[in-house]
């Protein structure tokens, strides 16, 4: 697992898909991974790949770390209990591969941090 921290004058300026990612809807994706209290967003191909970047850098605690399917169950959604945050922290949003550059140039504003996972070589920051 490559973990990028873009800084706030880098932009991320090109998306390849990640091996063995997963699709979304029939159709390669990015996930945006965001934190409720508005200091990291994190952007991933894999579920897996965020959930273990949370669960070994982010976590205090095991009350802490998150799950796949949790993740999964709260993405794209505003709704239920905890009003869509998994762990009542984390909500999760998907975006088509071709639109994720834009849309993390978008959701990355107001965050203090942008992480950026992957397995190494996807992502052109700059």
């Amino acid at each position: 697992m490559k973990v990028d921290i873009v800084r706030p004058n880098e932009h991320l300026i090109g998306i390849r898909k990640e091996r063995n990612s997963r699709q979304h809807n029939g159709q390669a994706c990015v996930y945006f991974i965001m934190d409720k209290h508005r200091q990291y967003v994190l952007v991933a191909q894999k579920l897996h790949s965020a959930k273990a970047f949370i669960d070994q850098n982010l976590a205090l605690d095991a009350s802490d770390r998150v799950s796949v399917s949790g993740l999964y169950n709260c993405m794209d959604t505003s709704e239920g209990r905890h009003s869509g945050f998994h762990k009542n922290r984390w909500r999760c949003i998907s975006a088509p591969l071709e639109d994720a550059r834009m849309k993390f140039e978008h959701v990355r504003e107001g965050f203090e941090r942008a992480v950026v996972i992957g397995s190494g070589g996807e992502y052109d920051i700059r």
